[in-house]
């Protein structure tokens, strides 16, 4: 019987265009101004210094440390601060999350880094009882088994007690799939999976229904 509804973020609960700002253009702005370079120019230096590094590299997710890297003398968290603007959480979230958690404990499980979390889920925080960060929490660099068995052990869950929903095919169907987690694929262009969390909400009551 499902006890926990788990959550991916970006793509989930909040599109993923604060995320896209602060790592794109934030920082591509920051270092057309250190280094007196027009913009898209900034943007590509920045891009490719990122890929050199690669997200299979913890130093990737870390905001921080690119400040350190770039010789940036402004804070990451004023960086953030200024794009709290462009985080949108979906429309049907709210009210989905308001019900699930009558029923249910709610639990964020994401890539995200600690940095973005707190802004990104601001308006929606109340809702969970803990959120974890594969980057921050466990120094992970994917959602992988270990990830999610962690998150297991943290809460003394069984697999079986929890279902997951997230947008990434493998890091958020696959892989809890094949711990024994419940899990459904979210596909918000409406070609593969479900198309928004009404529908993930439907398909928890079947389970336990099932169950």
């Amino acid at each position: 019987m499902v006890k926990v509804v788990s959550f991916d973020l970006c793509g989930t609960l909040v599109d993923c265009s604060f995320a896209d700002s602060v790592w794109k253009e934030g920082v591509s702005l920051l270092y057309a101004e250190k280094f007196d370079v027009p913009f898209q120019d900034a943007r590509e230096k920045v891009i490719a210094e990122y890929d050199k590094v690669g997200p299979h590299d913890i130093r990737y997710f870390q905001l921080e440390y690119w400040f350190r890297y770039f010789h940036f003398e402004k804070s990451h968290h004023d960086l953030i601060k200024a794009y709290k603007d462009t985080i949108t959480v979906y429309g049907e979230v709210p009210e989905v999350l308001e019900r699930l958690s009558e029923k249910y404990t709610l639990i964020v499980a994401t890539l995200a880094h600690w940095d973005l979390i707190p802004p990104a889920l601001s308006s929606i925080e109340p809702y969970f009882d803990h959120i974890f960060s594969a980057t921050s929490d466990f120094n992970y660099v994917g959602k992988h088994q270990r990830f999610y068995n962690d998150v297991l052990a943290v809460l003394s869950l069984r697999p079986g007690d929890v279902v997951h929903i997230g947008d990434d095919y493998v890091a958020d169907y696959e892989v809890p799939l094949s711990i024994g987690m419940y899990a459904f694929l979210l596909d918000r262009r409406g070609k593969n999976g479900l198309n928004d969390l009404k529908e993930f909400e439907s398909r928890v009551g079947e389970l336990n229904e099932s169950g």
